[in-house]
């Protein structure tokens, strides 16, 4: 994927800078013994530069294979760039050890396509959505724990909250399980989330409700999107 836009900006939320992720192609065993060939790389992004200002939704357009998700994937932190500059509030996310780029994730949370392969099938919805909670230690008791997670749930309709806290998420709907998605990168209480392909998954039946309730949160809670479609 290629891009080129740079206007520098005081309240630009994220920045990407001439960024390229090069993937090396497998080789095969007698390549690897015998130790000949050049290692291949596969340009998955090559050259991208964008900036997203705080509060907007950006939308991030292209075809299948084309490398739109690794570029989502290298903003908000999940992977290291081949080269160029990632800037999350003027932090710049290249320059960080490994502590500190899971302490700055806080705040840059995703949305995936899949919500029943992004979630632990072993875990009750609560535990799940709140997980982050309890990594980062935002919260004191378990009592706090699960009233913070059934009030994200109401958020995003999921009503009564308390009620969807011990359910797995085997025993609700696709719609509900993507309710849930957004629920537990809302509950970290983020700047920026990366929905890739949030709706994709859903019934057609239902995917104007999630992006009517996208937008709500997003007016609600000030979010800016990184939105990959």
């Amino acid at each position: 994927m290629s891009d080129h836009n740079s206007s520098g900006s005081s309240n630009t939320i994220l920045r990407l800078q001439n960024v390229k992720k090069y993937f090396p192609v497998k080789r095969d065993l007698l390549q690897q013994i015998m130790r000949v060939g050049e290692q291949q790389y596969v340009h998955a992004v090559d050259g991208v530069s964008f900036e997203i200002e705080q509060g907007k939704v950006f939308g991030l357009v292209g075809e299948s294979g084309s490398g739109k998700s690794t570029t989502g994937r290298v903003g908000v932190g999940l992977l290291e760039p081949t080269e160029g500059e990632v800037v999350f509030e003027d932090v710049h996310l290249n320059n960080l050890n490994g502590e500190e780029l899971r302490q700055m994730r806080r705040y840059m949370q995703v949305i995936f396509q899949d919500p029943m392969a992004s979630m632990n099938p072993r875990m009750s919805l609560g535990e799940g959505v709140g997980h982050g909670l309890k990594i980062h230690r935002l919260v004191n008791s378990q009592q706090e724990f699960r009233h913070r997670v059934s009030e994200i749930f109401e958020k995003v309709g999921l009503t009564p909250g308390d009620a969807y806290f011990d359910r797995y998420p085997h025993q609700i709907s696709g719609g509900q399980r993507q309710r849930a998605v957004i629920a537990r990168a809302l509950v970290m209480q983020p700047k920026l989330i990366l929905a890739d392909e949030p709706i994709a998954m859903a019934d057609v039946s239902v995917k104007a409700i999630l992006l009517d309730l996208m937008v709500q949160l997003q007016r609600e809670f000030g979010l800016t999107y990184l939105f990959i479609t």
